[in-house]
């Protein structure tokens, strides 16, 4: 009798152990998650703001703007596709974008900045240039960015 009433104690501590173990690794997980949402909400908003400031440019052309059109009629054209790419981010800002996985805002994320790198090539003044110096500055924020996540 002696003998069972230990299996029976030792197997309820056993499964308390088990129980504090999954539940740490699972709230981990979905520290993880959040993390990850605000790490890709925090880039889509910096994204946007970087979008606006190019579209502003060439909705309102200045003299001295570092982003003008090669053909000016191109304008609604690339204007529209810019807005688009900013709803798209606007999206990745929100709480909704949870419902998507990590690999799917990526690749959704790839296919905006493929898209912005090509259209600055083909489209704009001196585009292969300005489309390195973007690349190349969107890259050091998302490192930063990374380190702060």
């Amino acid at each position: 009798m002696n003998y069972i009433l230990i299996a029976i104690i030792v197997g309820g501590f056993v499964a308390y152990l088990l129980y504090k173990n999954i539940s740490h690794i699972t709230n981990h997980l979905d520290n993880l998650g959040d993390t990850s949402f605000e790490f890709y909400s925090e880039y889509s908003l910096f994204l946007n703001g970087i979008i606006k400031q190019i579209k502003q440019e060439i909705d309102y052309p200045k003299e001295n703007s570092k982003y003008r059109l090669k053909d000016v009629s191109d304008n609604l054209e690339i204007s529209a596709m810019l807005s688009s790419f900013i709803r798209k981010l606007v999206f990745f800002e929100t709480v909704m974008a949870k419902q998507k996985s990590k690999e799917e805002i990526e690749a959704e994320l790839y296919k905006i900045l493929n898209s912005l790198d090509e259209s600055i090539k083909n489209s704009f003044v001196d585009g292969e240039v300005l489309a390195d110096e973007l690349s190349e500055f969107l890259r050091y924020e998302f490192e930063n960015l990374r380190k702060k996540f």
